[in-house]
């Protein structure tokens, strides 16, 4: 019987009845139901990332995730991103993809060679991670547009900024940015640079919360021309609002000047400076081999055709202005009475100065001459990049649009393949900017920035998936037991007659020749020669783009792989159907003819024969082998196999004198291991 007390407490733990039969207490419980969560809306793309131990078990749950979604195409994708990433630990061994839906996803995992996945060996965490703010000439119409429609973090900068410019351009920038229809009109008033800098500014602002807000921190901040604007407010030298007043006035007071040209010249600097006329003006160092000349269109025209006549390749630059040129001077007094009007504040966060090239110094970034003289001084992207590199390791993402910062810093000599990588590249046909920005969220990843996972999903409801299981790279550890037993010398006989087929087979094999990796040899020297990028085997998927080659360097290796290969290749080949290493070397393999670029013979001194003495054997035979690389491993394997018979009999008939000249004469390797030829007597 229950008291009370007892019956209040099964009450309160969900039981809704009881009855007492004899001793016996019978309980009737009422089962909580719970509650199913339903996976609220998600963005319209996602981000896969999965790891491993070793690339077979990276490769392995590729295979096996493919599989899952081909027959659980009816999960959300956004549910099974979420799952990867709260129930799987990370490894150095990474890949991850970008896909829409269970099955855009599913063929990509299960498509052999595929592109769209990208992989890395982590083996070097890097404590450094630079943000790189693009200046002016990197602006396009809706940059950034699916972010600003999809994520609150972007939105919400962009319309604050908004709303503080609204009286200093007596405009929405929306509207510049934003257009309704994209036209050569709105083109026009986003190019007019009282409109692009600030337009400039806002993006790359909002882009540099949204990458907070993911966890991606930097530990330093760079900015080419207008791009010091952003780094120096994220540094904390500028409020918001003072920034936005500056950069208004800056563009403003820039566009009232009459208008110039810039020529783009690929070149080193002590050159130009020695061939430049007083008339124009050094206005960008980009990179080892990229300079950037400013002043009057006469000037820059007849500056061009001097360069042709020295077959030093440039190309006008479609700006509005001469920017950092002696034409901006008439502003200068102006712009300092404005900078003079704000505080300025000792930065919280380094910045490594595209003025002097090295880290900006408190004297500098609260100096009202600092931020005036910025307007005229040359652009030293070049020598900033020289200090980023004494770091150990530096991570280089570029928050703004376009993938000029990232091309130029990958130019750079001693900066390796793919440490930098562009966050908003104007997009490709039916891409939009999430395109770009995850796939740059996975490269941090692969190369071991881990982004804070759960504000990456934080305004969203999300469910965890059983997904596969980790795929083990499982090696077999058993060995085999000798099974070959020898009773007589006619078995022994039919062994050394298998070996000398083996042999003759080996020896008469036509191999196929490979000149493929000769041909990417060669294509990365031109690559080195034209650029200064250095390009490592791992490097040869990767489109020349995201190898840091700009339109410039492309133009100029057409002509030169025309040349060498005596193959018809244009610009437009490179920047699409050939536009990497690898699908380059694979077109001229098959557009040469089959006799160029084959490697010349080589010859290997054969070396003294080693005797190998079988008792009791009836006959002779001899296996006569002229040297080859391409036939080491076959005959290793032989040798090997003689051996063993050796041992073997050695075993069977249990006495070591009858099988004294069984072991080989060692052989003297030289570059390469040479199996020698092999005669097999009978004893004496």
């Amino acid at each position: 019987k229950l008291n009370a007390w007892e019956s209040d407490g099964l009450r309160k733990a969900g039981i809704s009845s009881f009855g007492v039969g004899g001793t016996n207490v019978h309980i009737v419980v009422e089962e909580y139901e719970n509650e199913q969560k339903v996976s609220s809306a998600s963005r319209s793309l996602q981000i896969l990332p999965w790891s491993a131990k070793t690339q077979n078990s990276l490769e392995g749950y590729q295979s096996e995730l493919g599989n899952y979604l081909k027959t659980n195409s009816d999960f959300s994708l956004a549910d099974v991103a979420h799952s990867l990433v709260n129930t799987r630990d990370s490894f150095a061994n990474r890949g991850f993809l970008i896909a829409e839906n269970t099955e855009d996803a599913s063929n990509k995992l299960l498509f052999e060679d595929n592109k769209n996945i990208k992989t890395n060996l982590l083996r070097v965490t890097s404590s450094e991670l630079a943000f790189l703010f693009p200046g002016q000439g990197a602006q396009y119409l809706q940059m950034g547009k699916s972010l600003y429609t999809e994520e609150k973090i972007f939105k919400e900068a962009v319309d604050k900024c908004a709303e503080l410019l609204k009286s200093y351009l007596k405009l929405d920038i929306r509207q510049i940015i934003y257009p309704d229809e994209n036209s050569e009109e709105a083109e026009l008033k986003l190019k007019d640079t009282k409109y692009t800098q600030p337009a400039l500014f806002v993006v790359e602002y909002a882009l540099s919360q949204l990458w907070m807000s993911w966890g991606v921190k930097p530990t330093l901040l760079c900015g080419h021309s207008v791009g010091e604007f952003v780094a120096a407010h994220l540094a904390g030298i500028f409020t918001l609002e003072d920034a936005l007043r500056l950069i208004t006035i800056r563009g403003k007071l820039v566009s009232e000047l009459p208008g110039g040209g810039m020529l783009s010249v690929r070149s080193n600097v002590e050159l130009v400076k020695n061939i430049i006329p007083e008339t124009l003006s050094i206005a960008a160092i980009n990179s080892d081999r990229l300079i950037v000349v400013s002043g009057p269109d006469n000037e820059i025209e007849s500056f061009s055709k001097v360069l042709d006549a020295e077959n030093i390749a440039n190309k006008l630059l479609l700006t509005s202005h001469a920017f950092h040129s002696t034409m901006m001077n008439p502003v200068l007094d102006v712009f300092e009475t404005e900078v003079k009007k704000i505080t300025l504040n000792v930065p919280r966060l380094p910045i490594v100065s595209t003025v002097t090239g090295d880290w900006l110094t408190d004297a500098e970034a609260t100096s009202s001459e600092y931020w005036t003289n910025h307007l005229r001084a040359t652009v030293n992207f070049s020598g900033a990049m020289e200090t980023v590199l004494k770091l150990e390791d530096p991570l280089l993402l570029e928050v703004g649009p376009g993938r000029a910062l990232t091309t130029l810093s990958m130019q750079k000599t001693g900066l390796k393949s793919l440490a930098s990588m562009a966050s908003l590249s104007f997009p490709k046909e039916n891409e939009i900017a999430h395109h770009s920005v995850l796939s740059a969220l996975g490269t941090l990843w692969l190369h071991g920035v881990e982004p804070n996972w759960n504000s990456f999903y934080g305004e969203q409801t999300r469910q965890k998936l059983l997904l596969p299981s980790y795929v083990f790279d499982r090696k077999p550890c058993w060995v085999e037991p000798l099974s070959v037993e020898l009773h007589n010398n006619k078995e022994i006989n039919n062994i050394v007659n298998a070996a000398d087929q083996s042999v003759h087979l080996v020896h008469n094999t036509d191999y196929k020749f490979m000149r493929k990796p000769i041909l990417l040899n060669k294509i990365s020297e031109i690559i080195e020669e034209n650029s200064g990028v250095e390009i490592e085997a791992n490097d040869f998927n990767y489109s020349f783009l995201e190898l840091g080659l700009d339109s410039l360097v492309l133009t100029q290796m057409a002509i030169t792989f025309k040349n060498e290969f005596n193959t018809p290749i244009t610009f437009r080949q490179l920047n699409d159907e050939l536009g990497s290493p690898n699908l380059l070397a694979d077109y001229i393999d098959k557009t040469l003819p089959k006799e160029a670029y084959a490697p010349a013979p080589t010859v290997n001194p054969v070396q003294a024969p080693v005797n190998y003495a079988a008792p009791n054997a009836s006959a002779t035979q001899s296996i006569n082998v002229v040297s080859n690389p391409n036939q080491n491993t076959a005959l290793g394997l032989i040798a090997q196999q003689l051996q063993l018979l050796g041992k073997q009999m050695e075993l069977l008939q249990g006495n070591d004198n009858t099988v004294a000249q069984l072991q080989p004469t060692p052989v003297v390797q030289k570059q390469k291991p040479v199996i020698a030829p092999v005669i097999i007597e009978p004893e004496d």
